[in-house]
């Protein structure tokens, strides 16, 4: 199961976003969802689409907010986008070249030339026994040497000089956003100092003489955080008047690790004095636990995220067709009924789909040797996932917390089940009977009663011989069943009444003829 794929699947979500973008001159959409939903699939869709016709730069939030270092980062990304999106290939080279040889090969022959042309020649006269030393004359080994390394030297000389010129007329010729996002560059990685010196002497014959010297030296100061808005908001007008691509996509993706609302709210004001320059889209995602805990907070992070967008599209969960499309694509020959119970145990959130789905590829890899059935699959994923969740919530109890008990019995049931102790069905009527106080336990015991009907739906499935045939009545009901089973997990975390209807829903048992 692979990690990452250069194909996306595209998504109703996605396709909506996409639609969004390419009809409107500029826009500024948010993007909201459950974390593990797609946001950032989303985004690098986007990356990978042709139609786009522009680039596409996904900035992450920082962790930690810090005035003006956010537009900072964003600014870099853009001005760097801008100088690489339009870069020549030839220029590159030939600055390259021309920095490569100055530095290093220009030094080498110039030490080189000097040593040769400055070394003396000792000779000696066989007929006159007498040493005498000069330096090389021009028709001796050693100054046809000097004379060589010196127009070597005077050749790459030109050479480079010409280059510079090419390269300053180079830089002269591109277009004006270019320019402009290379000298923001500089500003943003160098500190530059210009100085200037200024010396005068005064001498009258022989027996006066006066001087004087004076300096001036000038330090560039960094960049406030309204200057740096300023010349973001340049740059992007500046890309829209000379740019040749329809559009750009500017995506902050992750803004949900920023805890402080009063932060998030900075962050939104922030990018929205970028809003609605022409070609220019952003695309802004943040978790909706981030946005309820505000809101339940009392807080004001919502209601800035809601107001500032042209629209914010909330990621839908996948549908089982969905799901089954992603299982495929991220791994050659993944069987459909394992794909449907993945998707059913996940939700159709992508992120535990492609766990659960990675989870029955490894537990097939551990047992080469023996093709493991539907039901064995979907049992390991289910209890190692709800005996890890039980484990977890026990530790985050105090040790007097009355609900330990429940969550004990509660792992005791499951571990007999695991063993063949209990079949589902018993485990099922003996968990019915538990109860659990805090709403987070609750959820946790609804997802044990999911978890025990899927194994129930595993071994129908596993028993079917047909259940593979596109169309067929076990198929079909098959389907519904999974479609069920996700209902229930996604509505998790919603009030008890509307839980404990989808459960009961996906707990209706199959009807008996399909297992015969």
């Amino acid at each position: 199961m692979e990690l990452d794929v250069a194909h996306f699947r595209q998504s109703r979500t996605t396709a909506y976003i996409k639609e969004f973008i390419l009809e409107h001159e500029a826009s500024a959409v948010g993007l909201a969802g459950t974390r593990g939903s797609g946001k950032s699939t989303v985004m690098r869709s986007l990356v990978a689409d042709p139609e786009i016709d522009g680039p596409v730069i996904i900035v992450p939030s920082p962790v930690r907010y810090d005035a003006g270092e956010f537009i900072r980062i964003l600014l870099g990304e853009v001005a760097t986008a801008i100088s690489q999106g339009h870069s020549r290939p030839t220029g590159g080279r030939l600055r390259g070249a021309v920095e490569r040889i100055s530095a290093r090969r220009l030094l080498m022959l110039a030490c080189f030339g000097i040593l040769a042309g400055v070394l003396p020649d000792t000779s000696t006269s066989a007929s006159m026994q007498t040493s005498s030393v000069s330096w090389l004359p021009s028709n001796s080994f050693g100054g046809l040497i000097a004379n060589v390394t010196s127009i070597a030297l005077l050749t790459l000389v030109m050479l480079i000089l010409m280059g510079k010129v090419a390269l300053r007329l180079d830089a002269e010729a591109l277009p004006p956003d270019i320019r402009q996002a290379r000298e923001l560059l500089r500003e943003l990685r160098w500190e530059t100092e210009q100085g200037s010196t200024t010396k005068s002497t005064l001498k009258v014959r022989s027996f006066f003489e006066t001087s004087g010297e004076s300096s001036l030296k000038l330090k560039s100061r960094a960049m406030t955080r309204s200057e740096l808005v300023s010349a973001l908001r340049d740059l992007l007008r500046c890309f829209a008047r000379h740019t040749k691509t329809t559009r750009m996509v500017i995506c902050v993706d992750e803004l949900d690790k920023i805890n402080d609302p009063d932060h998030l709210v900075a962050i939104v004001n922030e990018l929205k004095d970028l809003f609605h320059i022409q070609k220019v889209h952003f695309l802004v995602t943040v978790s909706t636990d981030a946005l309820d805990s505000f809101e339940q907070r009392g807080l004001a992070g919502r209601d800035a995220f809601d107001s500032s967008f042209d629209t914010v599209v909330h990621t839908n969960w996948l549908t089982l067709d969905e799901s089954l499309d992603v299982t495929n694509s991220r791994c050659t020959g993944f069987p459909p009924i394992v794909g449907m119970l993945c998707h059913a145990w996940s939700g159709g959130l992508a992120r535990d789909l492609l766990r659960a789905a990675r989870g029955a590829v490894e537990l097939q890899r551990r047992t080469p040797d023996e093709p493991l059935s539907v039901d064995r699959i979907i049992r390991n994923l289910v209890f190692d996932d709800l005996e890890g969740a039980v484990r977890a919530s026990m530790r985050g109890l105090p040790d007097c917390d009355e609900q330990l008990d429940g969550l004990w019995r509660l792992h005791q049931c499951l571990a007999a089940a695991r063993r063949g102790d209990l079949t589902p069905d018993q485990a099922q009527e003996d968990i019915s009977g538990m109860s659990l106080k805090e709403p987070a336990l609750q959820a946790l015991l609804a997802k044990a009663r999911i978890g025990l009907s899927l194994l129930w739906i595993a071994g129908i499935a596993t028993s079917l011989p047909v259940y593979w045939i596109e169309g067929g009545k076990a198929s079909l009901h098959l389907r519904r069943k999974a479609e069920e089973h996700a209902a229930a997990i996604k509505v998790l975390g919603e009030p008890t009444p509307i839980l404990e209807l989808a459960v009961q829903t996906a707990l209706g048992k199959l009807d008996r003829q399909y297992s015969k």
